[in-house]
């Protein structure tokens, strides 16, 4: 759980000069974009075989509800 902030930070542009929290609002981040929202479902979809599509990580408030989403996916 805690490598998927790790990854997160390292994989996603937006998200490389922040202080990434679970609690972190990620969509009011300055560099949070279509290219961000992208990246992350690549990312998740490669690394944690849970495919999300772009209106269920926008409807995510926080890292951590991304992370609910995906461990959701992993479940099915």
């Amino acid at each position: 759980m805690e490598d998927f902030l790790k990854n997160l930070k390292e994989q996603v542009d937006a998200f490389s000069n922040v202080n990434l929290e679970w609690s972190t609002k990620f969509q009011t981040l300055p560099d949070w974009d279509s290219l961000a929202l992208l990246t992350v479902m690549a990312f998740v979809a490669s690394e944690y075989k849970a495919p999300l599509k772009g209106f269920e990580i926008l409807e995510c408030d926080t890292i951590a509800d991304i992370w609910q989403r995906v461990e959701e996916k992993r479940k099915k």
